[in-house]
């Protein structure tokens, strides 16, 4: 009980008022420790509090990790195989032990053992999660220990700590060289090796992966370590195996989903079954949602490198269908409009961040990708709408002559779209102001093959943007580019339009829709205007702000001198 009473102790009152009495307590917590036996039911409850206590200190906690360690290191090693008799050998079912029949063989699995295994896992994750590089001294035993665990498939919370915890290894390691003070490249080479050895476990785990929620979170794992590890995280050989798998995939749950449609057609098919069905179909949208973000990650991180690959067919050994689709054609699968709106939305993104990280390499792609942006631009999914206006200003920012052809209907969708009467609504806003900004894309990157005269008034009039503080910075930043390049444009017929961009100015300056650049900039404008526009003119656009507007451009005119 002193384990858990100083654990609460500790969680509790807080890191401030819990670390005059930390010693005291911790040196107790040891002393108890010493006296239990391995085994010992009390054991696993002050191991318990030891992690808890360790997030309330962070690195205060540093001086009892050699301490708490071991017996999570022997727990988190415990060999716990299962045992194979015959089914047709009576045997005595022990204690803590989970029996399976398969084919003509019954397996035994010591379940009481594998969960402390689990949970010792997931306090080694605790530790290494919050003391990050401070951990790094155990690295290499624990990840020789758990990078196997993650196929440990005789038991699904072994392996689902297992997994989590290899993002934090990756990070401990990238934190320790970054305050260590190492060499140069000393931390790639650690990283790259590292991660050599959790892609060839974790990618065999994905691919042989039956349990779906599980899988969801290998592929969320997947996605942290691209992160660590950063561009060209995969050699061409890892880009061609996680390629294979992502395949895998996709002809699995669409396996899955034929399978279901021929059990609704069965007359003994009921409402239990149905909502059974629903489930498992949350389950494929939820892992091809991340299938699509892990592509998309690849692409950040190796760009148009990994295009070939991605749009390759598989060879013969590595298909045994007649006509094998390449990874591309089954993206372009799921944009059918016979696929529910989240598989759409899904493949969307992955098209998105294919034409955004592979660039000008991408453009002979956009007439395959096109249509479906074109069509989903007025979905009435909202995420999908998204998802396809986005894609529509990444073709525009991208697509060159490719583009062209189809400029003068995506400008009529997104336009249409953007004057929707509802388009502003809680709803449709994101999405809304994604279009405003892919129509400010085709401003920018068309503007001969446009009516400038015409456009840029309209797209004008649809500001300010306020509630998408990503896409708001690309907006404001277009905004700032056309008055320095188009003035001409905006004030041919006078100054009409500057009310509105004084206005638009004063609503953006001061909040979260711009950073400091953009801040600058339009301050920068603004001082141009004061000394070039007539003051009659100036002053009137001025007047038309409201009062608290008016405070914001002030203090902004003020506080960038």
């Amino acid at each position: 009980s002193s384990g858990i009473n100083a654990e609460y102790g500790g969680v509790a009152v807080g890191k401030a008022r819990f670390m005059p009495d930390a010693q005291e307590v911790m040196m107790h917590m040891m002393h108890t420790q010493s006296t239990l036996e391995a085994d010992d039911p009390q054991l696993p409850f002050i191991l318990q509090s030891w992690a808890r206590i360790c997030r309330s200190l962070g690195t205060d906690f540093l001086p009892y990790l050699s301490y708490v360690m071991p017996p999570l290191i022997a727990a988190a090693s415990v060999k716990a195989d299962p045992e194979v008799t015959s089914a047709d050998i009576e045997t005595e079912e022990q204690e803590g032990w989970d029996y399976v029949l398969l084919g003509e063989k019954k397996v035994g699995i010591h379940t009481a053992i594998l969960e402390e295994k689990a949970d010792a896992i997931n306090m080694i994750y605790c530790y290494c999660d919050e003391l990050k590089g401070s951990f790094f001294p155990y690295v290499e035993e624990i990840s020789k220990i758990v990078v196997p665990l993650v196929k440990f498939f005789f038991h699904e919370s072994v392996r689902t700590a297992a997994v989590s915890l290899l993002s934090p290894l990756l990070r401990s390691v990238q934190d320790y060289f970054a305050t260590a003070g190492a060499a140069t490249g000393a931390d790639k080479v650690y990283i790259r090796n590292l991660w050599n050895y959790m892609f060839t476990n974790l990618n065999e785990a994905i691919m042989k992966e039956g349990d779906f929620d599980i899988m969801y979170e290998q592929l969320q794992v997947f996605v942290e370590c691209l992160e660590v590890v950063g561009d060209n995280a995969l050699t061409e050989e890892q880009l061609n195996q996680i390629t294979l798998t992502f395949r895998e995939i996709i002809m699995t749950v669409n396996e899955k989903r034929a399978d279901r449609t021929d059990r609704r057609k069965d007359p003994d098919f009921d409402t239990e079954e149905q909502e059974e069905q629903e489930i498992e179909e949350d389950k494929d949208g939820d892992v091809l949602a991340q299938l699509a973000e892990s592509l998309g990650h690849i692409f950040k991180y190796h760009k148009a490198s990994y295009l070939p690959i991605f749009c390759k067919k598989p060879s013969a050994e590595d298909d045994e269908g007649e006509n094998p689709l390449s990874l591309m054609e089954h993206i372009l699968n799921l944009l059918q409009p016979t696929q529910c709106s989240r598989d759409r939305q899904s493949a969307l993104c992955v098209v998105d961040d294919l034409i955004e990280f592979c660039g000008s390499t991408a453009t002979p792609l956009i007439p395959q990708v096109i249509q479906p942006i074109i069509q989903y631009i007025s979905d009435p999914d909202p995420s999908t709408r998204q998802s396809a206006v986005y894609g529509a200003g990444i073709c525009a920012q991208h697509g060159g002559d490719q583009f062209l052809p189809h400029l003068p209907i995506v400008l009529q969708r997104l336009s249409a779209m953007i004057n929707d009467p509802e388009s502003r609504s809680k709803e449709w806003a994101v999405a809304t102001e994604n279009a405003i900004s892919a129509v400010g894309k085709i401003i920018e990157f068309h503007s001969n093959s446009i009516n400038l005269g015409q456009i840029l008034p309209m797209w004008l009039a649809w500001l300010p943007v306020t509630v998408d503080e990503v896409e708001s910075k690309v907006t404001y930043s277009q905004l700032c580019k056309f008055i320095e390049l188009y003035s001409a444009h905006l004030f041919s017929g006078g100054f009409q339009l500057l009310p509105s961009i004084i206005k638009i100015f004063a609503a953006a300056l001061g909040t979260e829709l711009i950073n400091p650049a953009i801040t600058s900039r339009m301050v920068g404008i603004l001082r141009q205007m004061q000394s070039q526009l007539p003051s009659e003119a100036l002053q009137s656009a001025w007047s038309g702000v409201n009062p608290e507007h008016q405070v914001r451009l002030q203090t902004a005119l003020q506080t960038q001198q």
